[in-house]
């Protein structure tokens, strides 16, 4: 039997508004999702939902990621990242990884550095099946981004190396971006 599951990745950009914290439960509940990847999050963010396990991450920079899951999807295993970066649990033989990799052109060695150790320290060593989600901060090619370029080979090889395959590229023939600025466009968020 085949399943279904609805996954939902989002930067909350750190915000504390009752209103924005209501309006995604509200989506949650519209859409049925079953399983929520959370970038930016702050501690004063209440992310408890009913009928959903929190699994919370607040680094160093007092900004995390954390992991939401229908109670009837509970996880197991959790590690985190101790930068608040990222977040692993598991679901049966599936992995979930939650990544916020650090942004702008002048922590380009930091990204690099934590898509080199920072998440393949939280890795099994053992294969397994794995579902990484998030918010990357670059983008793997040109075409992934419209203004200011900021490629990065260092999750090109991550992702080849990890045989994973991006959730949009299965449907090829249409450009699509998830950050905008007044510069650009680009494909900063995966699953």
């Amino acid at each position: 039997m085949i399943y279904t599951y609805r996954i939902l990745t989002l930067n909350i950009n750190g915000s504390t508004s009752a209103t924005k914290l209501q309006m995604l439960e509200d989506i949650l509940r519209k859409h049925e999702v079953y399983t929520v990847m959370l970038q930016e999050v702050t501690p004063g963010v209440n992310v408890n939902y009913r009928g959903y396990n929190s699994y919370v991450n607040i680094g160093t920079p007092a900004r995390g990621t954390a992991i939401l899951s229908k109670v009837e999807l509970p996880l197991n295993n959790v590690r985190r990242i101790s930068s608040g970066r990222g977040i692993i649990a598991q679901y049966g033989h599936l992995r979930i990884l939650n990544v916020y990799a650090p942004s702008g052109s002048a922590n380009r060695a930091e990204r690099q550095d934590f898509f080199n150790t920072g998440i393949t320290d939280v890795l099994p060593h053992t294969p397994t099946e794995l579902l990484m989600a998030g918010d990357f901060n670059c983008v793997l090619s040109n075409s992934d981004s419209t203004g200011q370029r900021t490629c990065s080979r260092t999750l090109g090889r991550l992702i080849q190396g990890l045989r994973l395959q991006d959730a949009w590229d299965q449907k090829p023939s249409r450009q699509a971006y998830n950050h905008y600025t007044p510069n650009g466009s680009a494909r900063l968020d995966r699953i």
